[in-house]
Formats: C-alpha cells, structure tokens, sequence
C-alpha cells in the first residue's frame, strides 16, 4: 500500500529582483576592445552553491558581428574570466569594434560537460538564438544573459571608446527544498532522511532569447534527485523538537513537467525518538499538479509531521493514539470506630508516686 504524507503549503520566492549599482561587474581594457560588464539578478545570498555576483569569475561569450555590408560572420567564442571579485575581466584574443557592423552577444555560465551551448544566428532572414542542452545533476547553477538590446547599433569611434557589454545574468532553473515541522506532543525527536523526488526530467534545451524558454530534450528521462536529510548533515543539532523545523538543502530543477506527464513524486523516510524508543515511517507523496516550476523561482514546500500522518495513514498504518486517563471513582473513607485508649498517667501523678 502506499503511503501518504501530508503537504500543507508550499511558498515561492522570486529570484528576478534587481541588484544595487554596487554589484557591476565594472572592466578596465583596451577603449578600442570590446569589453563586457555584468551582474547575476538575484534576491538570496549565501549559499555555496547559488552563482551570485561577487563569486562569478568567468563566464562564457558567444558574439556575432553583422558588417554594413550584411555579411555575418561566424560565432566568436570567449571565455571572460578574472581572478578574483576586485579584478578587472579579461579574454584572449581580443575582439575590437568596427564602424557600421552590428554585434550580438549571448553569455552563460558555467561552462561545464553537462552544459552544451549552440550559438545562434542572430542575423539575417531567419533569426535563430542560441540555445543550451542541459543534463540536470541537481547542483550545477545555470545563468545566461544577453547584452541590453540584443543587437547593438552601430558603432561610431569616439575618443571615450565604446560602453562595455552589459550583461544582466538570469537564473535558468528553479531551486527547490523541504521544510519539516514537529508537530508531536510527547516530545518527540525527529529526523527525516532521504529526502528524494524520483521523477524529475534529466535533460532539457533552453532557448537564449531576451526570455528564455524551456522544452524537453531528446533522451530526456525521469531521474532521482537526491535532497538528503533534515536537519542537514552539517547542522548543530542531528535532530529537531516539538514546534521546530528542519529543512533540507536546495536543489536545481529543469522547469517544464514531469517526464510522464504526470505529478512529482517525493519519498522519504521519518525516524522518531521518543525517550530512547525509536520507530521509522517511509513515505510517498505527489506535489500538488497546480504547482508549476518557474526559471529564477525559488520553492520551498512545507509540511507539518503529527500524530495523524507520521505513520502514513492506512488501515496498516493507523495514526498515533495517545494514551488517555480518567477517573472512575475515588473510594470513599470507612467510617470512625469508637476504639479505646489508655492514655498515660499525668505528669503530676506521676510525681507523687516518686
């Protein structure tokens, strides 16, 4: 029989929002050279592996040029790299403005084996954008950007030189977690372990326009993807209490459907410590089909572990039942019995007998 687990909530918190002017990525070259500048869009910090600004130290850039005389040339490919946050951005060799020609670049990031860029052919009758294949593996961050208009206008040469590329990096794929919550009344310690979805799509080809879309790429399948345990393996306390919560770390999805079409399915497993008595509960649940998955979008789905759902429900698993007490009576008292005594002599009889 399978066994269900109670989801109760799930929140989204939107990844596009802007950055301060102090996060560009400012560049110091050659004023005849193309430069490039740029910054990730993002609203969450701190995790070690979320691209965020100050830790991008190279991406990859894809440009054509269009001369006034409609020739296209073929894609130019460059890696922009710098070696820490406060260094200028360089690449090897150098590509220079030209007066009258057209330029477009497409920049992604990282550049990695599960990571296959096509350029595009931004110019001409037929405008083709470039595109990525992608091999999810849950953990690698995937930004792309394309300069602000996605054609520049034609270069004139002034004596400033030309304004770097600027790049706004947008995040491709969505970030999920769990949260769990103690909901016991007997003081119970849980943990939750082998937090996975078993249907998530391997594989999917992102088209780099000023909007990304999203479709499925040949040889996608349904593969696991692996969130780990609640608390994380690196938290202070190896278990959570009554009325606290514990979550798992993040992964990344590829945002389209399930691989069948149908809705994500998460397993996992409950172990319960209740003074030294311990007990484990596997569970299997589908994430509601209204939730769709959205590029940049972070989903943290939350769930309250009680007395009614631990167990997975079931007549094989019926929930916790607390033990009760009640008072049928309290018996009463036996009546007094009129019982004699001899109580001793007085003190002052006692003294006149000495």
């Amino acid at each position: 029989m399978e066994k269900k687990f109670l989801f109760i909530g799930m929140a989204a918190a939107v990844m596009l929002t802007g950055c301060s002017n102090d996060e560009t990525m400012d560049v110091a070259q050659n004023k005849a050279a193309i430069e490039f500048s740029g910054f990730v869009n993002k609203s969450v910090r701190g995790a070690a592996n979320d691209i965020v600004t100050d830790k991008l130290f190279s991406f990859h850039v894809s440009s054509r040029q269009k001369t006034a005389e409609g020739e296209v040339s073929d894609a130019r490919e460059r890696t922009v790299a710098r070696e820490n946050a406060q260094s200028d951005w360089a690449y090897n060799p150098l590509m220079y403005w030209e007066d009258g020609s057209n330029y477009s670049f497409v920049a992604y990031a990282p550049e990695r084996n599960n990571v296959v860029f096509t350029a595009g052919n931004e110019f001409g009758e037929t405008v083709t954008p470039a595109k990525i294949d992608f091999t999810n593996d849950g953990v690698t961050d995937l930004i792309y950007g394309v300069d602000n208009s996605y054609v520049t206008t034609p270069v004139e040469h002034v004596e400033t030189g030309h304004a770097p590329v600027s790049f706004t990096f947008n995040h491709l794929l969505s970030r999920v977690k769990f949260e769990f919550t103690n909901a016991l009344e007997d003081k119970s310690e849980l943990k939750v372990t082998n937090v996975t979805i078993t249907n998530a799509n391997s594989k999917g080809v992102a088209t780099l326009a000023q909007t990304a879309t999203w479709a499925v790429s040949e040889g996608n399948a349904a593969t696991s993807l692996a969130f780990g345990n609640a608390p994380m393996e690196d938290a202070e306390e190896a278990t959570f209490g009554p009325t606290e919560s514990a979550a798992t770390d993040h992964m990344y999805m590829i945002p389209l459907t399930c691989p069948d079409n149908d809705q994500y399915t998460v397993t996992f497993t409950i172990e319960r410590d209740y003074e030294g008595l311990k007990n484990t509960y596997e569970h299997s649940v589908k994430i509601p089909a209204s939730v769709t998955l959205a590029a940049g979008n972070s989903y943290c789905f939350t769930a309250e572990i009680n007395a009614e759902n631990i167990t997975g429900g079931g007549e094989d698993n019926p929930p916790l039942c607390p033990i009760e007490f009640t008072v049928s009576e309290v018996e009463g008292w036996a009546d007094f019995n009129a019982t004699p005594v001899e109580f001793p002599s007085t003190g002052e009889e006692e003294t006149q007998g000495e």
